[in-house]
């Protein structure tokens, strides 16, 4: 009965035990329910645990299938309560219209985690979930230290594995959703010691880490999408919140650096942090859905506090990080920060940083980069202590790999130092030193060893693209930007590698492009660097080499002296850098000036020194090349402004180009072939108004221009070759091949008004130097008539000393051996006379000018209009000025060549002058032209009418040398010009024949005969072929003076004709002359001279000439020229003749000469004859008949 009774109680007070437990459950379910919106929900509830446990909150959702409470016995065993928790899911809900509480969320963790320092805890699995992210934990253990000697115990925490997940669901279509995994991180055999304060270390055997390329896309949509949230005023209760951790509630200036600093340093009182990680593995993967993978074996991070550094610090942390890449160090540095009650001090030095990139990296880093700089913030921080910075480099290195290209790119420096200060006022200084940086390619990924680096300083790699011993950068900021630059021994090379990278980063960052705000602030910038060279290398083995002694530089001036260009083919992989200078010389400017005004916006370049400037084809090629390959496919590049102010035009921009002394400049036409240009004083100015639509104006002077070439190598030809080959090059995009030859080409003539063109010289002379021969002839003429009077001379110097040494002694016996020893000395006189005659006191050769032609106080004007642009006006004025020809089709005619200006024409003097003789063969002062021009040359209608000549390039590169077309059909003008003339001369006679024979030879060697075999043309017909129209002048004097001795500097012997204001048009066949008297004078070398044999009054004289010709003397069209190996294909037993149809035989000319009414009082016509005018006519019989036999002799 007692056992039953006190069984009954037993069991009555477990059922009120358990009554009571329940009661409180229920109560807490109520309350939490009602004032937390709490649901709890559990299937069974005992001493052993609970099942099924199911919290669900606005906020979250947590369910946990099992909790055991037996394992809390342990506590007998182990003195220690655990607790296993199986399968907790914890789902957190999106929150909406979040109210940010800096008290309620910042109270004292540490009270709240207080109770787990004591507790052991067990957790199977482990799943949080929000939104798209995904956190899954499996075995945890958390367990603390119980060691007695511990003050301050430890919390242990283990876990097997740990997942990271985040996944992108969208739906393309409402049927069909689909989920991206954007990242997942695993961790592996975690674990974590730390005592809830300020200690932490963590250890893992393995991290992974696998992106995918759309993680980026996905974080700016999710920040895009998400309202913003107003932060509400937030009241700073002091009885809610620690003492300790007051610095870091309260509500302060977000964008108050140092007290951001200040709370985090509060907060990290004494930190204790290590991280040691066995193995990294990084997986991305890009847009082509190429898996990237890249490995750390080892990643060590510590960070402790140093307090004891520096007595007057308040705090003072020290950060340590290690990673390796199969056992290679890529990061290894030691990180200082001292918090000084003024100052913040911040010391870093890394000794190894080796960095590998690939494409995608850097588009999708650049990309993220580009969203997050948009939208941050432009609120400066404030600052309101000094900031000391300071970061070292030893030999980092970074590789970089590009999609489509086999190389790598590697920069390697071997000393880098950063030093940034800043003080309370926003004044900042930065300075950059470094030392042997560059920058190169490499098939392999390895990194140049230092003695390689070190033998830089004397030797050249083709693979190194940019090389630099020594810099230093500073840079100062207060209200202006002071930048400072020193550069020693920089050396860039650009080769076809460097480009096709260019394009490739140019085609994956297309931002590049964006425009960027403009910032008030203005720079000051000065620059100086020294000993700099670039290399410019093509695709085939050509270099250029550039050498620049010094360069000085601020933001309104550029200096540089003593700059060298060269160019040669590309040797060996590596060569000494001096061997760079032993190519062909291609530029030497001793120093450049460039300023820039900023009030007027002019540039002006001076060049105060002598400059030589060599061009070549080959040297064409190569830069056209490398410009050809420097414009990026991404199309033209447009700047987008962001100002509402678009009407604003810009100001007028002047460039000014200025040489003060001689300009050397030499045109290489083919191996053989030059031609030299001397300029002195040579200035330029571009003038460029956007105001005046769109005027540009381009002005160029030169106070002497001097051109030279050598008589035999037909530079007019080749110079017309490389034109058309330039022509050629640009058309096809530098196509080399000759599939061109084998069709005739077709010409598109432009519709566009062609530039007016200004032309004026105080002085201009073109010369034609003498052969070589006729010049020594002409020397060694003047020499033995000098030598024969010197000689005369000697020999009565000698006869006289004899006489005087027989007055006062007996005579000589030796007169014999005495006049033989005159004639060895006249002999070796001569012989060294002779030897020197040739050159003058230079060393020079002397020079004979065969023709000059001299112009003085010229001005050329060319005027484009749009009526005579244009294919049809063209034609249509070339019919009007050439009406006795037959037309040329409009529709059916290709024209290569066709153009037409408004000319006007004014120059003081104008002369032609046969080498050193008196008088000119042609003289005009005070001339003035005007009138329209034209010029049109035909397409012919088959290959047989074109030829193709070579144009020499050179090697290496392929083809050496390429042909061109050049069409056999003439160039002919048409003209409509009048004329007005003060005095006009032309000088002939018999003597100037040879002179003119050899002036015909020498242009014959500049503009070569023709390849069509037919007979020449005379030189009437090939007016008539070339010049078509009508010219008409008016002058007040016209003479005409014929040379009668045979002597060409004799100028007393010449019948001299003269019109007085004279009127003279010339048209097609037809001559007109009108004067109000003609004169003709005879001079000789008596007293009697300038007398008049002839004197007529209002003298009208007009000339008809009728060309006898097979077919139609007006027809030039008709005329078609071949080839010679055209010919020679289809030629038949009679010689061929282009000409034949317009070839004249005969001339039936028709003169009227009439003498008008003579006005009252003036003279009669009058014909005077003296005894001298008979002997002169007779002399000019005698010399003819002479001229005769000498030419039927020859």
């Amino acid at each position: 009965m007692v056992f039953g009774g006190a069984f009954s109680l037993i069991i009555l007070g477990f059922a009120s035990v358990f009554f009571l437990i329940w009661l409180i459950i229920r109560c807490l379910q109520i309350y939490l329910k009602w004032y937390h919106e709490i649901d709890i929900i559990f299937s069974s509830f005992g001493l052993s645990g609970i099942e099924n446990l199911n919290i669900n909150h606005r906020l979250f959702y947590l369910r946990i299938k099992y909790i055991d409470f037996f394992s809390s016995f342990s506590i007998f065993v182990w003195r220690l309560p655990v607790i296993l928790i199986n399968e907790v899911d914890l789902k957190i809900h999106t929150i909406q219209n979040k109210i940010q509480n800096q008290n309620e969320r910042k109270k004292d963790w540490k009270k709240k985690l207080y109770l787990i320092k004591y507790v052991s805890f067990r957790i199977e699995q482990l799943q949080i979930q929000y939104e798209n992210t995904k956190l899954s934990f499996q075995q945890i253990t958390l367990y603390p230290d119980t060691t007695t000697n511990s003050t301050s115990p430890d919390m242990s925490i283990g876990c097997e594995y740990v997942e990271l997940s985040l996944i992108d669901k969208t739906k393309q279509l409402s049927t069909n959703p689909k989920s991206i995994l954007l990242l997942k991180s695993t961790w592996n055999s975690v674990e974590i010691h730390t005592n809830l304060n300020q200690r932490f270390a963590l250890n893992t055997t393995h991290w992974s880490i696998e992106l995918d390329h759309k993680i980026s896309d996905y974080l700016q949509r999710r920040k895009s999408t998400t309202p913003l949230k107003q932060p509400q005023e937030e009241k700073y209760d002091s009885n809610d919140a620690d003492s300790d951790s007051s610095s870091i509630t309260k509500t302060t200036d977000s964008n108050n650096l140092f007290t951001k600093v200040d709370q985090l340093a509060e907060f990290l009182r004494d930190p204790l942090i290590n991280i040691s990680i066995r193995q990294i593995d990084l997986q991305y993967r890009s847009i082509n859905h190429t898996l990237h993978t890249h490995t750390l074996d080892t990643a060590d991070f510590s960070f402790h506090n140093a307090s004891k550094v520096s007595l007057d610090a308040r705090h003072a942390y020290i950060a340590n990080i290690q990673l390796h890449s199969q056992s290679i160090p890529v990061v290894h540095g030691l990180c200082q920060i001292t918090i000084f009650p003024v100052l913040l001090d911040i010391a870093c030095q890394f000794n190894d940083l080796n960095i590998e990139l690939y494409e995608e990296t850097i588009q999708q880093f650049f990309t993220l980069l580009s969203s997050r700089s948009s939208e941050s913030s432009n609120k400066p921080w404030v600052c309101d202590r000094k900031i000391h910075v300071s970061v070292q480099f030893l030999n980092p290195s970074m590789r970089l790999k590009v999609n489509e290209i086999q190389q790598w790119f590697i920069w390697q420096i071997s000393f880098l130092k950063i030093i940034y200060h800043s003080n309370q006022n926003s004044q900042t200084k930065t300075l950059v030193e470094l030392k042997n940086m560059l920058i190169y390619t490499s098939d392999k990924n390895n990194i140049l060893s230092q003695p390689l680096v070190d033998e830089l300083n004397r030797q050249h790699l083709w693979n190194c693209l940019f090389y630099l011993p020594n810099a230093s950068i500073t840079i100062s900021n207060t209200n202006i930007t002071h930048i400072q630059i020193e550069l020693t021994g920089i050396r860039l090379q650009s080769n076809s590698s460097l480009v096709s990278v260019l394009q490739r980063l140019q085609l994956i960052l297309p931002s590049l492009r964006k425009s960027t705000t403009k910032s008030n602030r203005s720079i000051e910038l000065s620059v100086h660097m020294k000993f700099v060279t670039v290399v410019i290398c093509d695709s085939v083995p050509v270099y250029l080499f550039l050498s620049i002694s010094a360069i000085r530089a601020n933001r309104t001036q550029i200096e540089l002296k003593k700059n060298l260009i060269f160019f040669d083919n590309q040797p060996a992989d590596k060569i000494p850098l001096t061997s760079l200078i032993h190519g062909q010389k291609i530029l030497d400017i001793r120093r450049i000036h460039i300023q820039h005004n900023i009030n007027n916006h002019t540039i002006k370049v001076s060049i105060p020194h002598d400059i030589t400037l060599l061009l070549s084809t080959k040297l064409y090629l190569f830069l056209y090349r490398i410009l050809s390959s420097l414009k990026f496919s991404g199309g033209k590049i447009k700047t987008v402004t962001n100002d509402d102010n678009s009407n604003i035009q810009s100001v007028p921009s002047n460039i000014e180009f200025n040489i003060e002394r001689s300009t050397h400049v030499c045109l290489q036409l083919s191996n053989d072939s030059r031609i030299k240009l001397e300029l002195q004083k040579f200035s330029s100015r571009l003038i460029r108004n956007n105001l005046i639509d769109n005027v540009t104006q381009m002005q160029l002077k030169c106070s002497q221009l001097t051109v030279d070439w050598h008589q035999q190598c037909f530079f007019l030809i080749q110079v017309v070759n490389i034109r058309k080959w330039l022509r050629r090059l640009h058309r096809t995009g530098g196509d080399m091949t000759s599939t061109f030859l084998s069709h005739v080409p077709t010409h598109l003539i432009l519709e566009d008004v062609w530039t007016d063109l200004s032309i004026k010289i105080n002085e201009f002379e073109l010369t034609i130097i003498d052969d070589l021969f006729e010049v020594k002839l002409f020397q060694n003429y003047c020499l033995m008539t000098d030598e024969y009077h010197e000689r005369e001379i000697r020999e009565q110097e000698l006869q006289r000393r004899i006489d005087e040494h027989e007055k006062v002694s007996q005579p000589l016996n030796n007169l014999k051996e005495l006049k033989q020893a005159l004639n060895e000395v006249n002999s070796q006189i001569y012989i060294k006379r002779c030897q020197k005659t040739n050159y003058d006191e230079n060393n020079q050769r002397i020079k004979r000018n065969l023709i000059r032609w001299h112009l003085r106080q010229v001005d050329f004007i060319a005027l484009a209009d749009q009526s005579w642009t244009g294919k049809e006006n063209i034609l249509n004025i070339i019919h009007k000025i050439d009406s006795d020809s037959p037309p040329l089709p409009v529709d059916t005619t290709d024209l290569c060549t066709i153009w037409c200006r408004y000319v006007i024409l004014k120059c003081d003097d104008w002369s032609i002058h046969f080498r050193d003789f008196r008088q000119p063969l042609w003289q005009m002062q005070q001339f003035h032209l005007w009138g329209h021009i034209c010029a049109a040359e035909a397409t012919p209608d088959s290959l047989d009418s074109i030829r193709t000549p070579w144009v020499e390039i050179g090697e290496p590169y392929s083809p050496s040398r390429v042909q061109v077309q050049r069409l056999l059909s003439p160039l002919k003008f048409y003209h409509d010009i009048n004329s007005d003339i003060d005095s006009f001369l032309i000088s002939f006679g018999p003597a100037w024949e040879n002179t003119i024979a050899q002036v015909n030879l020498c242009l014959n060697s500049i503009t070569p005969r023709t390849v069509d075999p037919s007979p020449l043309l005379a030189w009437w017909d090939k007016i008539r072929l070339y010049l078509h129209g009508r010219w008409s002048f008016a002058t007040k004097k016209m003479s005409w003076l014929y040379h009668v001795a045979s002597n060409p500097y004799n100028d007393t012997e010449e019948m001299e004709w003269v019109w007085d204001q004279a009127y003279v048009d010339w048209t097609n066949g037809k001559f007109i002359i009108k004067a109000t008297s003609l004169s003709i004078k005879l001079r000789t070398s008596s007293k009697y001279d300038d007398c008049c044999l002839l004197s007529l009054p209002n003298v009208d004289t007009r000339i008809s000439l009728n060309w006898l010709c097979v077919g139609n003397p007006n027809d030039h069209h008709a005329v078609r020229l071949y080839t010679s190996d055209a010919v020679k294909s289809w030629q038949k037993q009679q010689s061929h003749d282009s000409y034949a149809q317009y070839r004249s035989h005969h001339l039936n000319a028709a003169a009227k000469f009439e003498c008008k009414e003579v006005p009252i009082g003036g003279i009669p016509p009058t014909c005077t004859i003296y005894a001298s005018t008979l002997r002169f006519c007779e002399g000019v019989k005698v010399r003819q008949k002479e001229n005769d036999l000498k030419k039927n002799a020859s």
